[in-house]
Protein backbone atom coordinates (compact mmCIF):
# COMPACT_ATOMS: atom_id res chain seq x y z
CA UNK A 1 0.00 0.00 0.00
CA UNK A 2 2.52 2.54 0.81
CA UNK A 3 4.98 1.79 -1.62
CA UNK A 4 5.38 4.44 -3.97
CA UNK A 5 7.29 3.46 -6.99
CA UNK A 6 9.35 6.11 -9.25
CA UNK A 7 7.22 6.65 -12.12
CA UNK A 8 8.44 5.69 -15.72
CA UNK A 9 6.76 8.15 -18.11
CA UNK A 10 5.83 6.73 -21.83
CA UNK A 11 5.62 9.41 -24.56
CA UNK A 12 2.62 9.98 -25.78
CA UNK A 13 1.41 8.58 -29.10
CA UNK A 14 3.08 5.13 -28.48
CA UNK A 15 0.47 3.18 -26.83
CA UNK A 16 -2.77 2.04 -28.81
CA UNK A 17 -6.02 2.79 -26.63
CA UNK A 18 -7.81 6.06 -27.86
CA UNK A 19 -7.58 7.76 -24.28
CA UNK A 20 -3.70 7.63 -24.12
CA UNK A 21 -2.42 7.55 -19.91
CA UNK A 22 1.15 6.11 -19.59
CA UNK A 23 1.38 3.40 -17.21
CA UNK A 24 2.94 2.49 -13.89
CA UNK A 25 5.40 -0.18 -14.40
CA UNK A 26 8.39 -1.70 -15.96
CA UNK A 27 11.69 -2.57 -14.95
CA UNK A 28 13.39 0.29 -12.95
CA UNK A 29 16.58 -0.37 -14.53
CA UNK A 30 15.68 0.20 -18.49
CA UNK A 31 16.93 3.19 -19.88
CA UNK A 32 14.78 6.73 -19.30
CA UNK A 33 12.67 7.71 -22.10
CA UNK A 34 13.10 11.06 -23.10
CA UNK A 35 9.93 12.80 -25.12
CA UNK A 36 9.10 16.37 -25.77
CA UNK A 37 7.88 17.71 -22.89
CA UNK A 38 7.74 21.65 -21.54
CA UNK A 39 11.27 22.34 -20.12
CA UNK A 40 11.69 23.46 -16.57
CA UNK A 41 13.94 25.81 -17.99
CA UNK A 42 11.76 29.17 -17.38
CA UNK A 43 13.30 32.35 -19.60
CA UNK A 44 14.43 36.06 -18.28
CA UNK A 45 11.07 36.76 -19.80
CA UNK A 46 9.65 34.46 -17.40
CA UNK A 47 7.64 32.20 -19.89
CA UNK A 48 8.90 28.27 -19.59
CA UNK A 49 10.32 27.61 -22.72
CA UNK A 50 9.69 24.57 -24.16
CA UNK A 51 12.27 21.54 -25.71
CA UNK A 52 13.10 18.26 -24.25
CA UNK A 53 12.99 17.01 -20.66
CA UNK A 54 13.55 13.51 -19.46
CA UNK A 55 10.96 12.10 -16.90
CA UNK A 56 12.37 11.09 -14.70
CA UNK A 57 15.38 13.37 -14.52
CA UNK A 58 18.62 12.06 -14.34
CA UNK A 59 19.08 12.50 -10.28
CA UNK A 60 16.02 10.33 -9.95
CA UNK A 61 17.43 7.25 -11.94
CA UNK A 62 20.93 7.28 -10.27
CA UNK A 63 19.09 6.74 -6.96
CA UNK A 64 17.74 3.06 -7.49
CA UNK A 65 15.21 1.80 -5.22
CA UNK A 66 12.52 -0.86 -5.21
CA UNK A 67 11.04 -2.59 -8.13
CA UNK A 68 8.24 -0.65 -9.79
CA UNK A 69 4.27 -2.27 -8.13
CA UNK A 70 2.43 -3.64 -11.13
CA UNK A 71 -0.42 -3.07 -8.49
CA UNK A 72 -0.02 0.86 -9.11
CA UNK A 73 -1.03 0.90 -13.11
CA UNK A 74 -2.97 3.52 -13.78
CA UNK A 75 -6.64 2.54 -15.47
CA UNK A 76 -8.41 -0.37 -16.14
CA UNK A 77 -8.04 -2.55 -19.85
CA UNK A 78 -10.05 -0.32 -22.73
CA UNK A 79 -12.68 -3.15 -23.57
CA UNK A 80 -13.91 -3.41 -20.16
CA UNK A 81 -14.08 0.93 -19.93
CA UNK A 82 -15.95 0.61 -23.48
CA UNK A 83 -18.14 -2.28 -22.17
CA UNK A 84 -19.06 -0.52 -19.24
CA UNK A 85 -19.87 2.52 -21.21
CA UNK A 86 -21.21 1.22 -23.69
CA UNK A 87 -23.89 -0.49 -21.41
CA UNK A 88 -24.35 2.79 -19.13
CA UNK A 89 -25.84 4.06 -23.00
CA UNK A 90 -28.00 0.96 -23.17
CA UNK A 91 -29.09 0.89 -19.61
CA UNK A 92 -30.12 4.91 -19.95
CA UNK A 93 -31.99 4.29 -23.97
CA UNK A 94 -33.87 0.70 -21.92
CA UNK A 95 -34.96 3.61 -18.91
CA UNK A 96 -36.48 5.97 -21.20
CA UNK A 97 -37.76 3.99 -23.98
CA UNK A 98 -39.07 1.38 -21.50
CA UNK A 99 -39.02 2.36 -18.10
CA UNK A 100 -36.32 -0.99 -17.22
CA UNK A 101 -34.00 0.89 -14.75
CA UNK A 102 -32.20 -2.52 -14.43
CA UNK A 103 -29.77 -2.47 -17.55
CA UNK A 104 -28.68 1.55 -16.00
CA UNK A 105 -28.33 0.43 -12.40
CA UNK A 106 -26.21 -2.36 -13.47
CA UNK A 107 -23.63 -0.40 -15.67
CA UNK A 108 -24.11 2.17 -12.81
CA UNK A 109 -22.81 -0.69 -10.43
CA UNK A 110 -20.24 -2.51 -12.87
CA UNK A 111 -18.62 1.10 -13.37
CA UNK A 112 -17.84 1.49 -9.35
CA UNK A 113 -15.12 -0.80 -9.87
CA UNK A 114 -13.74 1.35 -13.57
CA UNK A 115 -11.89 3.77 -13.98
CA UNK A 116 -13.08 5.99 -16.81
CA UNK A 117 -10.35 8.68 -18.11
CA UNK A 118 -11.28 11.88 -19.10
CA UNK A 119 -13.67 13.14 -20.85
CA UNK A 120 -16.21 9.98 -20.88
CA UNK A 121 -15.98 9.65 -16.98
CA UNK A 122 -17.38 13.44 -16.75
CA UNK A 123 -20.02 12.45 -19.34
CA UNK A 124 -23.15 10.94 -19.09
CA UNK A 125 -24.15 8.03 -19.21
CA UNK A 126 -21.36 7.50 -16.21
CA UNK A 127 -20.14 10.81 -14.73
CA UNK A 128 -18.06 10.65 -11.89
CA UNK A 129 -20.02 12.61 -9.08
CA UNK A 130 -22.57 9.59 -9.95
CA UNK A 131 -20.07 7.35 -9.36
CA UNK A 132 -18.59 8.46 -6.08
CA UNK A 133 -22.52 8.06 -4.72
CA UNK A 134 -22.64 4.64 -6.10
CA UNK A 135 -19.81 4.31 -4.39
CA UNK A 136 -20.69 5.13 -1.13
CA UNK A 137 -24.00 4.15 -0.68
CA UNK A 138 -23.49 0.65 -2.16
CA UNK A 139 -24.53 -1.79 0.71
CA UNK A 140 -28.22 0.73 0.35
CA UNK A 141 -28.53 0.11 -3.51
CA UNK A 142 -27.28 -3.34 -3.66
CA UNK A 143 -30.39 -3.59 -1.06
CA UNK A 144 -32.97 -1.74 -3.17
CA UNK A 145 -31.52 -3.81 -6.11
CA UNK A 146 -31.99 -7.26 -4.11
CA UNK A 147 -35.89 -6.22 -3.49
CA UNK A 148 -36.67 -4.99 -6.91
CA UNK A 149 -35.26 -8.46 -8.14
CA UNK A 150 -37.12 -10.47 -5.96
CA UNK A 151 -40.60 -8.53 -6.44
CA UNK A 152 -39.55 -9.30 -10.15
CA UNK A 153 -39.17 -12.99 -9.52
CA UNK A 154 -42.72 -13.39 -8.64
CA UNK A 155 -43.71 -12.01 -12.15
CA UNK A 156 -41.71 -13.18 -14.42
CA UNK A 157 -44.18 -15.46 -16.29
CA UNK A 158 -45.79 -12.03 -17.26
CA UNK A 159 -42.33 -9.69 -17.42
CA UNK A 160 -39.58 -12.16 -18.40
CA UNK A 161 -36.69 -13.26 -17.20
CA UNK A 162 -34.79 -10.77 -18.40
CA UNK A 163 -35.98 -7.90 -16.05
CA UNK A 164 -35.42 -10.32 -12.48
CA UNK A 165 -31.84 -11.09 -13.86
CA UNK A 166 -30.61 -7.22 -14.72
CA UNK A 167 -31.74 -6.13 -11.27
CA UNK A 168 -30.17 -9.09 -9.85
CA UNK A 169 -26.58 -8.78 -11.67
CA UNK A 170 -26.62 -5.24 -10.15
CA UNK A 171 -27.37 -5.94 -6.69
CA UNK A 172 -24.72 -8.85 -7.07
CA UNK A 173 -22.00 -6.14 -8.59
CA UNK A 174 -22.98 -2.98 -5.69
CA UNK A 175 -22.41 -5.52 -2.93
CA UNK A 176 -19.37 -7.28 -4.18
CA UNK A 177 -18.84 -3.08 -4.33
CA UNK A 178 -19.49 -2.31 -0.57
CA UNK A 179 -17.04 -5.52 0.20
CA UNK A 180 -14.52 -3.69 -1.66
CA UNK A 181 -14.58 -0.49 0.57
CA UNK A 182 -15.29 -2.71 3.40
CA UNK A 183 -11.78 -4.61 2.45
CA UNK A 184 -10.20 -0.96 1.40
CA UNK A 185 -10.83 0.52 5.09
CA UNK A 186 -8.65 -1.85 6.45
CA UNK A 187 -6.37 -1.60 4.03
CA UNK A 188 -5.95 1.85 4.91
CA UNK A 189 -5.74 1.31 8.35
CA UNK A 190 -3.01 -1.11 7.89
CA UNK A 191 -1.16 1.35 5.70
CA UNK A 192 -1.40 3.75 8.60
CA UNK A 193 0.00 1.03 11.24
CA UNK A 194 2.89 0.61 8.60
CA UNK A 195 4.23 4.20 9.33
CA UNK A 196 3.99 4.03 12.77
CA UNK A 197 0.42 5.02 13.93
CA UNK A 198 -0.80 3.15 16.85
CA UNK A 199 -4.41 1.23 17.37
CA UNK A 200 -5.19 3.22 20.27
CA UNK A 201 -4.37 6.36 17.83
CA UNK A 202 -6.22 4.98 14.95
CA UNK A 203 -9.31 3.94 16.77
CA UNK A 204 -10.02 7.27 18.56
CA UNK A 205 -13.74 8.15 17.71
CA UNK A 206 -14.63 10.90 15.40
CA UNK A 207 -17.23 13.04 16.14
CA UNK A 208 -20.45 13.22 14.51
CA UNK A 209 -21.04 14.66 11.22
CA UNK A 210 -24.71 16.61 11.24
CA UNK A 211 -26.89 14.69 9.16
CA UNK A 212 -27.27 16.39 5.96
CA UNK A 213 -23.49 16.43 5.85
CA UNK A 214 -23.15 12.75 5.77
CA UNK A 215 -24.44 12.36 2.33
CA UNK A 216 -22.99 15.39 0.75
CA UNK A 217 -19.93 16.76 2.78
CA UNK A 218 -20.66 20.34 1.08
CA UNK A 219 -23.91 20.59 2.79
CA UNK A 220 -22.32 21.32 5.70
CA UNK A 221 -22.18 25.02 4.22
CA UNK A 222 -25.59 25.62 6.38
CA UNK A 223 -24.37 24.92 9.89
CA UNK A 224 -21.98 27.50 11.65
CA UNK A 225 -21.97 25.12 14.57
CA UNK A 226 -21.26 21.62 15.33
CA UNK A 227 -21.35 18.79 17.93
CA UNK A 228 -17.96 18.03 19.32
CA UNK A 229 -16.54 14.96 20.28
CA UNK A 230 -17.93 15.48 24.32
CA UNK A 231 -20.70 15.28 25.49
CA UNK A 232 -21.92 19.30 25.46
CA UNK A 233 -18.59 20.10 23.33
CA UNK A 234 -19.43 22.49 20.64
CA UNK A 235 -17.50 23.27 17.34
CA UNK A 236 -18.20 27.09 16.71
CA UNK A 237 -17.19 28.11 12.65
CA UNK A 238 -16.56 32.15 12.88
CA UNK A 239 -15.27 34.25 9.64
CA UNK A 240 -13.21 36.77 10.30
CA UNK A 241 -12.02 39.61 7.14
CA UNK A 242 -8.15 40.08 7.73
CA UNK A 243 -6.82 43.42 6.30
CA UNK A 244 -5.81 43.15 2.79
CA UNK A 245 -7.78 39.73 1.90
CA UNK A 246 -10.19 40.56 -0.71
CA UNK A 247 -12.47 37.22 1.08
CA UNK A 248 -12.15 35.37 4.46
CA UNK A 249 -11.20 32.91 6.68
CA UNK A 250 -12.96 30.48 8.78
CA UNK A 251 -12.00 29.81 11.83
CA UNK A 252 -13.53 26.36 13.77
CA UNK A 253 -12.61 25.95 17.93
CA UNK A 254 -13.90 23.94 20.30
CA UNK A 255 -15.58 25.18 23.38
CA UNK A 256 -13.47 23.15 25.39
CA UNK A 257 -10.27 23.89 24.33
CA UNK A 258 -7.92 26.88 25.11
CA UNK A 259 -4.53 28.00 24.59
CA UNK A 260 -1.83 26.49 27.62
CA UNK A 261 -0.56 29.26 29.31
CA UNK A 262 2.77 30.63 27.09
CA UNK A 263 1.93 28.62 23.83
CA UNK A 264 -1.16 28.85 21.46
CA UNK A 265 -2.61 25.77 19.63
CA UNK A 266 -1.21 24.16 16.50
CA UNK A 267 -2.64 25.12 13.29
CA UNK A 268 -4.42 23.23 10.76
CA UNK A 269 -4.58 25.37 7.70
CA UNK A 270 -6.95 23.84 5.06
CA UNK A 271 -7.06 24.50 1.75
CA UNK A 272 -10.21 23.80 -0.03
CA UNK A 273 -10.64 22.53 -3.54
CA UNK A 274 -13.02 22.58 -6.70
CA UNK A 275 -10.87 22.75 -9.94
CA UNK A 276 -10.00 26.67 -8.39
CA UNK A 277 -13.03 27.73 -9.56
CA UNK A 278 -15.37 26.08 -7.27
CA UNK A 279 -15.76 24.91 -3.58
CA UNK A 280 -15.86 27.14 -0.67
CA UNK A 281 -13.80 27.16 3.10
CA UNK A 282 -17.19 25.57 4.36
CA UNK A 283 -18.47 23.65 1.45
CA UNK A 284 -15.88 20.59 0.33
CA UNK A 285 -15.52 16.94 1.50
CA UNK A 286 -12.99 17.38 5.14
CA UNK A 287 -15.65 18.85 7.09
CA UNK A 288 -14.82 16.13 9.14
CA UNK A 289 -11.09 16.30 9.52
CA UNK A 290 -11.60 19.83 10.46
CA UNK A 291 -14.20 18.89 13.04
CA UNK A 292 -12.42 16.60 14.58
CA UNK A 293 -8.81 18.80 15.04
CA UNK A 294 -10.73 21.47 16.11
CA UNK A 295 -12.39 18.99 18.84
CA UNK A 296 -8.64 17.69 19.40
CA UNK A 297 -7.37 21.08 20.54
CA UNK A 298 -6.38 22.89 17.22
CA UNK A 299 -6.78 25.98 15.61
CA UNK A 300 -8.22 25.21 12.29
CA UNK A 301 -8.22 27.76 9.73
CA UNK A 302 -10.21 27.05 6.34
CA UNK A 303 -9.31 30.53 3.36
CA UNK A 304 -12.01 30.96 0.86
CA UNK A 305 -10.22 32.59 -2.06
CA UNK A 306 -10.90 34.44 -5.22
CA UNK A 307 -11.62 32.14 -8.37
CA UNK A 308 -11.64 34.56 -11.02
CA UNK A 309 -8.11 34.29 -12.39
CA UNK A 310 -4.88 33.07 -11.51
CA UNK A 311 -2.97 33.73 -9.62
CA UNK A 312 -5.55 35.39 -7.05
CA UNK A 313 -6.40 31.91 -5.69
CA UNK A 314 -2.76 31.63 -4.40
CA UNK A 315 -2.50 35.46 -3.43
CA UNK A 316 -5.32 35.52 -1.47
CA UNK A 317 -4.10 32.21 0.22
CA UNK A 318 -1.03 33.92 0.84
CA UNK A 319 -2.53 36.89 2.29
CA UNK A 320 -4.68 34.28 4.66
CA UNK A 321 -1.44 32.22 5.87
CA UNK A 322 0.24 35.95 6.85
CA UNK A 323 -2.82 36.80 8.84
CA UNK A 324 -2.34 33.15 10.96
CA UNK A 325 1.04 34.96 11.41
CA UNK A 326 -0.16 38.15 12.92
CA UNK A 327 -0.87 39.45 16.38
CA UNK A 328 -4.61 39.20 15.83
CA UNK A 329 -4.58 35.63 15.16
CA UNK A 330 -1.89 35.06 17.86
CA UNK A 331 -4.42 36.31 20.27
CA UNK A 332 -7.36 34.21 19.38
CA UNK A 333 -5.12 31.19 20.11
CA UNK A 334 -2.78 30.38 17.04
CA UNK A 335 1.02 29.38 17.26
CA UNK A 336 2.31 30.89 13.80
CA UNK A 337 5.31 28.59 14.99
CA UNK A 338 3.12 25.33 14.74
CA UNK A 339 1.29 25.29 11.30
CA UNK A 340 0.20 22.27 9.43
CA UNK A 341 -1.17 22.71 5.67
CA UNK A 342 -3.86 20.67 3.96
CA UNK A 343 -5.04 21.16 1.09
CA UNK A 344 -7.53 19.34 -1.39
CA UNK A 345 -7.49 18.37 -5.14
CA UNK A 346 -6.76 21.97 -5.86
CA UNK A 347 -6.17 23.32 -3.04
CA UNK A 348 -3.14 20.86 -2.79
CA UNK A 349 -1.64 22.35 -5.88
CA UNK A 350 -2.42 26.06 -4.40
CA UNK A 351 -1.17 24.88 -1.05
CA UNK A 352 2.21 23.52 -2.17
CA UNK A 353 3.23 26.55 -4.10
CA UNK A 354 1.83 28.20 -0.55
CA UNK A 355 4.61 26.49 0.98
CA UNK A 356 7.14 26.79 -1.39
CA UNK A 357 6.75 30.84 -1.42
CA UNK A 358 7.15 30.63 2.69
CA UNK A 359 10.47 28.67 1.94
CA UNK A 360 11.69 30.90 -0.70
CA UNK A 361 11.17 34.01 1.90
CA UNK A 362 8.64 35.87 -0.68
CA UNK A 363 6.02 35.81 2.28
CA UNK A 364 5.90 38.45 4.40
CA UNK A 365 5.99 36.48 7.27
CA UNK A 366 8.06 33.42 8.17
CA UNK A 367 5.73 30.56 9.78
CA UNK A 368 7.00 27.42 11.09
CA UNK A 369 5.63 24.50 9.32
CA UNK A 370 5.05 21.24 10.64
CA UNK A 371 3.33 19.59 8.50
CA UNK A 372 1.34 19.15 5.02
CA UNK A 373 -1.60 17.00 4.34
CA UNK A 374 -2.94 16.37 0.95
CA UNK A 375 -5.69 14.58 -0.39
CA UNK A 376 -5.67 13.75 -4.45
CA UNK A 377 -3.54 16.87 -4.98
CA UNK A 378 -3.38 18.60 -8.31
CA UNK A 379 -0.15 18.95 -8.22
CA UNK A 380 1.10 18.67 -11.83
CA UNK A 381 -1.22 20.93 -14.30
CA UNK A 382 0.70 21.49 -16.84
CA UNK A 383 1.42 17.64 -16.84
CA UNK A 384 4.99 18.14 -17.06
CA UNK A 385 5.24 14.50 -16.07
CA UNK A 386 2.73 13.05 -18.78
CA UNK A 387 0.72 11.07 -16.62
CA UNK A 388 -2.83 12.41 -17.51
CA UNK A 389 -5.05 11.14 -19.83
CA UNK A 390 -5.42 12.82 -23.30
CA UNK A 391 -6.66 12.07 -26.79
CA UNK A 392 -4.72 11.42 -30.30
CA UNK A 393 -6.69 14.41 -31.84
CA UNK A 394 -7.67 18.01 -31.71
CA UNK A 395 -10.77 19.61 -31.47
CA UNK A 396 -10.45 23.07 -32.89
CA UNK A 397 -13.51 24.86 -31.86
CA UNK A 398 -11.88 23.51 -27.97
CA UNK A 399 -8.48 25.42 -28.98
CA UNK A 400 -7.26 21.43 -27.78
CA UNK A 401 -4.29 20.07 -29.30
CA UNK A 402 -3.89 16.42 -30.11
CA UNK A 403 -2.10 15.08 -27.52
CA UNK A 404 -2.94 17.31 -24.86
CA UNK A 405 -3.37 16.12 -21.38
CA UNK A 406 -7.09 17.19 -20.30
CA UNK A 407 -5.83 18.57 -17.53
CA UNK A 408 -3.52 21.26 -18.94
CA UNK A 409 -5.82 22.19 -21.26
CA UNK A 410 -8.51 23.19 -18.85
CA UNK A 411 -6.04 24.85 -16.51
CA UNK A 412 -4.81 27.04 -19.40
CA UNK A 413 -7.90 27.51 -21.17
CA UNK A 414 -10.35 28.19 -17.89
CA UNK A 415 -8.37 28.81 -14.93
CA UNK A 416 -4.78 30.91 -16.99
CA UNK A 417 -7.19 32.47 -19.26
CA UNK A 418 -5.52 31.98 -22.34
CA UNK A 419 -2.32 33.35 -20.76
CA UNK A 420 0.83 31.03 -20.72
CA UNK A 421 2.91 33.56 -19.43
CA UNK A 422 1.32 32.82 -16.38
CA UNK A 423 2.56 29.08 -16.01
CA UNK A 424 5.48 29.78 -13.94
CA UNK A 425 3.65 30.81 -10.91
CA UNK A 426 1.51 27.56 -11.15
CA UNK A 427 3.94 24.76 -11.90
CA UNK A 428 5.04 23.43 -8.08
CA UNK A 429 6.60 20.47 -9.32
CA UNK A 430 9.01 22.05 -11.71
CA UNK A 431 10.01 24.57 -9.34
CA UNK A 432 10.83 21.68 -6.83
CA UNK A 433 12.59 19.71 -9.15
CA UNK A 434 14.97 23.12 -9.50
CA UNK A 435 15.38 23.67 -6.10
CA UNK A 436 18.14 23.58 -3.74
CA UNK A 437 18.55 20.72 -1.05
CA UNK A 438 18.69 23.22 1.71
CA UNK A 439 15.23 24.46 0.37
CA UNK A 440 14.14 20.37 0.29
CA UNK A 441 15.17 19.70 3.58
CA UNK A 442 13.54 22.74 5.29
CA UNK A 443 9.59 21.11 3.40
CA UNK A 444 7.46 20.04 5.86
CA UNK A 445 7.19 15.94 6.12
CA UNK A 446 4.13 15.16 4.16
CA UNK A 447 1.40 12.75 3.87
CA UNK A 448 -0.78 11.85 1.01
CA UNK A 449 -3.90 10.37 0.54
CA UNK A 450 -4.79 9.41 -3.32
CA UNK A 451 -7.49 7.03 -4.71
CA UNK A 452 -6.66 4.17 -7.06
CA UNK A 453 -9.17 5.14 -9.29
CA UNK A 454 -8.91 8.73 -9.72
CA UNK A 455 -8.65 9.32 -13.25
CA UNK A 456 -9.13 13.38 -13.11
CA UNK A 457 -6.07 13.66 -11.53
CA UNK A 458 -3.93 10.35 -11.40
CA UNK A 459 -1.92 8.40 -8.85
CA UNK A 460 0.89 9.41 -10.31
CA UNK A 461 0.86 12.87 -9.55
CA UNK A 462 1.30 12.23 -5.86
CA UNK A 463 3.99 9.69 -6.41
CA UNK A 464 5.96 12.03 -8.65
CA UNK A 465 5.58 14.39 -5.92
CA UNK A 466 7.00 12.76 -3.26
CA UNK A 467 9.72 11.28 -5.65
CA UNK A 468 10.85 14.84 -6.96
CA UNK A 469 10.83 15.91 -2.62
CA UNK A 470 13.34 12.48 -2.78
CA UNK A 471 15.59 13.30 -5.72
CA UNK A 472 15.79 17.07 -4.25
CA UNK A 473 16.99 15.95 -0.74
CA UNK A 474 19.72 13.36 -2.51
CA UNK A 475 17.54 10.58 -0.71
CA UNK A 476 18.66 7.02 -1.74
CA UNK A 477 14.70 6.00 -2.28
CA UNK A 478 11.84 7.09 -4.25
CA UNK A 479 10.17 9.24 -0.85
CA UNK A 480 12.05 11.27 2.06
CA UNK A 481 11.72 8.93 5.19
CA UNK A 482 9.25 11.28 6.71
CA UNK A 483 6.65 11.33 3.84
CA UNK A 484 4.52 8.70 2.99
CA UNK A 485 1.83 7.89 0.25
CA UNK A 486 -1.56 6.01 1.36
CA UNK A 487 -3.29 4.46 -1.65
CA UNK A 488 -6.93 4.60 -1.35
CA UNK A 489 -8.42 1.18 -2.72
CA UNK A 490 -11.58 2.06 -5.55
CA UNK A 491 -11.14 5.73 -4.30
CA UNK A 492 -11.82 8.11 -7.28
CA UNK A 493 -10.90 11.86 -6.93
CA UNK A 494 -13.32 13.17 -4.20
CA UNK A 495 -13.81 9.44 -3.25
CA UNK A 496 -14.55 11.15 0.45
CA UNK A 497 -17.39 13.70 -0.63
CA UNK A 498 -19.93 11.15 1.10
CA UNK A 499 -19.23 9.70 4.79
CA UNK A 500 -18.53 6.17 4.67
CA UNK A 501 -16.43 3.27 6.34
CA UNK A 502 -13.33 4.08 3.80
CA UNK A 503 -13.37 8.03 4.21
CA UNK A 504 -13.51 7.28 7.67
CA UNK A 505 -10.32 5.44 7.98
CA UNK A 506 -8.64 8.06 5.94
CA UNK A 507 -9.82 10.81 8.56
CA UNK A 508 -9.10 8.37 11.83
CA UNK A 509 -5.42 8.19 9.90
CA UNK A 510 -4.85 11.43 8.64
CA UNK A 511 -6.05 13.06 12.68
CA UNK A 512 -3.39 10.85 14.00
CA UNK A 513 -0.80 11.33 11.61
CA UNK A 514 -1.15 15.55 12.05
CA UNK A 515 -1.29 15.22 16.10
CA UNK A 516 2.58 12.52 15.59
CA UNK A 517 3.59 15.49 13.52
CA UNK A 518 3.17 18.13 15.70
CA UNK A 519 4.54 15.93 19.49
CA UNK A 520 7.74 15.25 17.14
Amino acid sequence: MLEDPLVSSTPRGTTKNLIKTPRLGGDLGASPVCSPRLSPTISGSGVVESGLCCWPPASYRAMGGPQLREDLNIGDPLALVLVTWCLGWYGLWSLIVYGNGGPYLCAVSLATHVQIKPPLGQMIPLPDPIMIFAFAWAPAIGAIEALMALSLYSSIPTTGLSHFLWYFLASAIAFACAWRYSAGAEEVLASFRSIGLRDSELFRSLPLVPVPARLHGYLIFFHNKISGSRPGEVVEITRHHPPGLANFVEVWTSSARTPSEGRGLPVLFYVHGGAWRGGHARAHAQANLLQTMATRGWFVVSVEYRKSQWPLQLEDTEKALEWVCSDEAARLGADRNRISVSGTSAGGHIGSLLVLRSLQGKLACRPGFSSMLLFYPAIDPSDWTGVTASVPFGIPFLRYKAGESFLKWFFETFILRQRPELWPSARPLVELAQESPELIKNWPSTLVLHGDKDSVVPVAHSVNFLSVLAAGSSCQANRRPQDHLVIVPGGRHTYDLAKTRLSSACFAGACAWLENSIEK
